[in-house]
């Protein structure tokens, strides 16, 4: 089994004129990473639709899978329940003949929950410190709260 990490990078934390946090956000495991290393796109509302797939296939039965969306590009990460701890991730490209799964791993899913849980919270503390009005805080706030349970 491998372990996965939520990777976003403080630093490249941008607040847009749409009040939209951007910044790098990807995945990492021993296979490298995905999309790509300082992939950039929509932070804040990729880590709640992340909490909320993380959350869905907790509660999911053996053999049901969800998705991990980015907003941009053609990525996406799709996990099945493999059993009440284990988690098969597919990455994915989408292409025009159809989906390329770039690797498949096995890993903890509760492991993985901690890491997007962990990084939500350097995120949205961060976002605080800033003191920035950004669209989706109340949600992501929310959505760290329910899944910290």
């Amino acid at each position: 089994m491998i372990d996965v990490k939520v990777n976003v990078a403080l630093e490249s934390l941008e607040l847009t004129s749409s009040k939209a946090i951007t910044g790098e956000i990807y995945f990492e495991n021993t296979n490298g990473y995905f999309p790509e290393l300082h992939w950039n796109d929509f932070v804040v509302v990729i880590l709640i639709w992340w909490i909320e797939a993380i959350e869905r296939i907790e509660k999911a039965t053996v053999g049901e899978s969800d998705e991990f969306l980015f907003m941009d590009g053609p990525y996406l990460v799709r996990g099945y329940k493999i059993d009440q701890k284990i988690m098969r991730m597919d990455f994915v490209k989408s292409q025009l003949q159809g989906e390329l799964i770039v690797s498949s791993i096995n890993c903890n899913f509760s492991s993985l929950g901690e890491s997007v849980l962990t990084t939500a919270k350097r995120v949205f503390a961060e976002i605080n410190r800033r003191e920035w009005d950004a669209n989706g805080l109340d949600k992501l706030n929310i959505a760290i709260k329910r899944y910290s349970r």
